[in-house]
């Protein structure tokens, strides 16, 4: 590749890299987590529950989340479902927007140790030694 195919696609990356980077401001909060559905038993002694798993509760939403290096299981609400989707969607689309920031500039990098060695010259002279 030539400097000149190196610079027009550095500022590609740049608008890319620019966009990103307003995506990635855009979010104000999201959830970390992923959300599951379990059938439960409930806390009655003599539920068919106990007895069968076939005959659970459920299914329920739960928020799949790790706290102090344990993963827990916390209970959705119906009235909170849509909320908490959104939030946990925004996290997830925040991750993959942060990880294509880092490929980029990944790319940068590499892109600028090319023309660092397609700029370099070799010297215009041996400088001379001191005699001893």
């Amino acid at each position: 590749m030539d400097l000149s195919s190196l610079r027009s696609h550095v500022l590609d990356l740049a608008k890319d890299r620019s966009d990103l980077e307003a995506r990635l401001l855009m979010h104000e909060q999201f959830t970390k987590g992923s959300l599951v559905y379990l059938r439960t038993r409930c806390g009655k002694p003599n539920c068919r529950c106990r007895k069968s798993k076939r005959h659970r509760h459920g299914p329920r939403l739960y928020l799949s989340v790790s706290r102090d290096g344990r993963q827990r299981m916390v209970y959705v609400p119906k009235a909170l479902m849509e909320q908490t989707r959104r939030l946990v969607e925004q996290a997830r689309s925040f991750r993959a927007a942060r990880k294509k920031w880092r490929s980029i500039n990944q790319d940068l990098w590499n892109i600028f140790m090319k023309m660092e060695r397609l700029k370099t010259r070799p010297m215009p002279h041996e400088p001379k030694r001191k005699g001893r």
